[in-house]
This record gives structure tokens, sequence and C-alpha cells, in this order.
């Protein structure tokens, strides 16, 4: 089982916006479910990671029904030429997860920038909607031109996988765990109660990195008994300097799954240039439509 991915950028030839497939089992773990109960004892490194995997597996078949907006905005920091100018930038978007409308066990994550420091784009005509509602193969013609103008419109030097706020999620997914080293944290009560920090490292042995920036690690936060993942934070390696995103969820009771609230992200352009940014998602929308029993992540 791959996680979900994240589809491949314009000029990227490994994972950008989507991550690897989650492919689910028939008998499909009950959101928010566990694979055990975990009683007074602390939980184990193996019971978070499976909590947190089953959730994942679960999860994102419910994500994808959703259509959610998304204010992003970023600025640039230091003393390069860049940060100089100090022309910060609000991207204003839907963003959504969808199935692949022949490749059925990929899932790809999209940002449709719709517009930009408040000036609309051109030409738009609600891409991503259309594309979720009737994922044609027509209508996925888009997927390069939508996947190009999410990159033009971001300040210099990002990559998707930072920009995409359940990367941490999809990593998660089963089939990226021979790639990763697990450590259990600690219990963090101001997350929320039963809550244990799940930390992952990725530790490369000459592998390709499963992420298009460079190896990755990070922490994911989550309730043990339920293994609802409530926020996460990932470092990425890279020149001149790591990049860095952090994603905080909510678990909506009527949605049934945990949808993010904010995301947080660092990056840096040049030695002397850093952009920092902050996304602030809401108005999620619900479509009805069929999904599989399998997640995929296109690098």
């Amino acid at each position: 089982m791959s996680l979900p991915r994240v589809s491949p950028q314009a000029g990227d030839g490994r994972l950008a916006g989507v991550l690897p497939v989650i492919a689910l089992v028939c008998a499909v773990v009950l959101l928010g479910v566990a694979a055990e109960p975990v009683g007074a004892q602390p939980p184990s490194m193996e019971q978070l990671r499976d909590a947190a995997g089953n959730y994942a597996r679960a999860a994102y078949p419910r994500l994808a029904n959703l259509v959610a907006t998304e204010e992003y905005q970023q600025r640039f920091n230091g003393s390069g030429v860049l940060a100089l100018s100090r022309v910060p930038r609000t991207l204003s978007s839907e963003v959504l997860l969808v199935r692949h409308p022949v490749e059925g066990r990929d899932w790809l994550f999209f940002r449709d920038v719709l517009h930009v420091n408040g000036t609309a784009v051109p030409n738009h005509q609600h891409r991503l909607t259309n594309l979720f509602i009737s994922p044609t193969l027509a209508n996925w013609e888009l997927v390069r031109e939508i996947a190009h103008a999410d990159r033009q419109y971001h300040l210099p030097g990002s990559t998707a996988a930072e920009t995409n706020p359940f990367v941490m999620v999809a990593l998660m997914d089963r089939s990226y765990w021979p790639r990763l080293q697990f450590k259990r944290g600690k219990q963090d009560k101001d997350v929320g109660p039963g809550v244990w920090t799940l930390e992952l490292e990725e530790p490369g042995n000459g592998e390709e990195p499963i992420l298009t920036r460079g190896l990755a690690r990070g922490t994911v936060w989550l309730d043990a008994t339920t293994g609802r993942i409530l926020q996460t934070d990932i470092r990425i390696a890279g020149a001149p300097a790591p990049a860095t995103s952090r994603t905080t969820f909510r678990y909506d009771t009527t949605l049934q799954v945990a949808v993010p609230v904010e995301m947080k992200t660092t990056w840096r352009p040049s030695a002397a240039t850093a952009v920092s940014g902050s996304a602030k998602y809401g108005n999620f929308r619900q479509f009805a439509v069929k999904t599989e029993e399998s997640i995929k992540i296109r690098k």
C-alpha cells in the first residue's frame, strides 16, 4: 500500500503534490478506530504507528469527498535581494484530493489558485470543482495546467511537498514504513487528552528520497486510542536549507475526518533569503462521489 501521492509538477521527476498510493484492504478500518485499544500503560511505538496507519488508510477516501478554500500568505525574510523587495503574496485557492479517473489507485492533491493579492486569475472557470465532480479524461487534461499554475504563483523556492497540508498524513501509510524509522515521542496534553507524538525519519540508505526536495523527518501528534491525526510537523532536507511545514487539524464530527485548520511553512530560495507562509482553511464542502478501496500517490 502506498501513500496518497501528490501529482508531479511540471519539471519534477518525483513526488510533487501527491504521495504514493494507499491500497485499502477490502475490510476498511473504520475512521478513528485504532488496531487495538490503548490501556493505562503508555502506548508502544507499534501501537501508535498502527493507529496512525489505520487512520490514514481510512481518512483519504473521506478527504477526497471534500473541497476547501485556502488563504495562503507568503512573505520574504532575510537580507537577500528578494527579501529587500518585501513584497508579500496572498493566494486564495480551492484545494482538494481527487481520484485519478483511470489510475484508480492514485490520489492527487491540487491547489487551484483563484486570486493573487486580490486580483482574479484570468481564464479561470472553477477547474478543480469541475474536475472533482466529473473526473473524465477530457477534464483530466487540465491537471498539468493546474499544477503549473500552482507553482508559478508561489514565492520562489518551494516544492509541492512542503506546501501540501496532507503530506505527513500520507507518509503514515503502511507502504512507506519499510523506508522510515519510527520512535515513540511524548504525551502532549496541550494538544489534547490521550495525544502522543510519533517521530519518523527517512534514513535514505542510498535510495531516492520519497519527497522531491530531499530526505524527510517529522512528528505526528495523534490520539492514541482513535489514531486521529491532530497535528503534523515535517522537515525536508535540501539546499540551501531544509524546508519545514506544520499543519494543525481538527476533527469534524459531521464530516467524520480531521480537516486542516492552519499550515505554517518555511523554505529558502537562497542562503540569504527565507520565505515564511501561513495558510488557513475553511468552507469545506462535501460532494457525493464514488470512492474505491485503494489509494495511491504518484511521483
